[in-house]
């Protein structure tokens, strides 16, 4: 990070020139571990992998996805790996050797993001534009009424308390996770947010959409702090 030069190449995803266009490895997801050790990986060769970033060297390839693997995260403890994929599944696998534990399924099409509470206790999935909620102690899974087919990104605030969700129309909803009602809606980008994170006291939101900026938000306000200009994407 001090040089911004590249420290390891981890090579071992693969693909077709049908996929790609290009014939060449493509990884669509990435997350390091908790304690910065570990990095997953998934790739459109339906696989996820697991790797020791000391080394650089691979410690497990997950195989049973058959689709395209869409987002890959750490569970807080480190020791369960979940993954999305276009199969309509999420996988949860064992950090420790990449064994299964458990796969998560009916979900109502492709899934594009998975995220863990910060207790670890319950994942949020991002599916076909809603949020499944799946229950670790109880495997089982809910729906967010409040989705409505609009999602692309959610993520958790440090407490656990509130869950941001990123929506097609640009809006971004803030939801009570006890109840899931909506706590707050913060209005501002012209087209789908596409990333959501909160800052580590809680305090603040960030926000990332196709309409070419980034936002910070106070969230005890619901308001715009500061907006980043960048270029408008071209594409639809």
């Amino acid at each position: 990070m001090a040089t911004r030069r590249a420290t390891k190449t981890l090579t071992g995803h693969t693909s077709d020139l049908a996929t790609d266009g290009t014939g060449g490895s493509a990884a669509l997801a990435v997350a390091f571990s908790p304690d910065g050790k570990a990095l997953a990986s998934g790739g459109v060769d339906d696989t996820v992998r697991l790797w020791n970033v000391a080394t650089g060297g691979r410690t497990a390839v997950i195989t049973e996805h058959t689709g395209h693997i869409n987002s890959v995260a750490f569970s807080p403890d480190g020791k369960t790996l979940a993954s999305g994929s276009d199969d309509k599944t999420v996988g949860l696998w064992r950090v420790s050797d990449g064994g299964p534990i458990t796969t998560v399924t009916g979900l109502d099409g492709p899934v594009q993001s998975v995220v863990f509470s910060p207790d670890g206790e319950t994942l949020a999935i991002v599916s076909n534009g809603d949020v499944t909620l799946w229950d670790a102690a109880t495997d089982r899974t809910s729906n967010v009424g409040e989705s409505r087919g609009s999602v692309v990104a959610v993520a958790f605030s440090p407490d656990g308390k509130t869950l941001a969700i990123g929506t097609y129309g640009g809006t971004v909803i803030l939801l009570d996770f006890a109840t899931t009602r909506t706590r707050a809606t913060l209005q501002g980008h012209t087209r789908e947010v596409v990333e959501v994170v909160f800052s580590s006291d809680g305090k603040t939101l960030a926000t990332g959409s196709l309409d070419g900026t980034a936002r910070l938000w106070d969230l005890a306000t619901s308001r715009t702090t500061f907006t980043f200009p960048g270029p408008t994407p071209t594409a639809s």
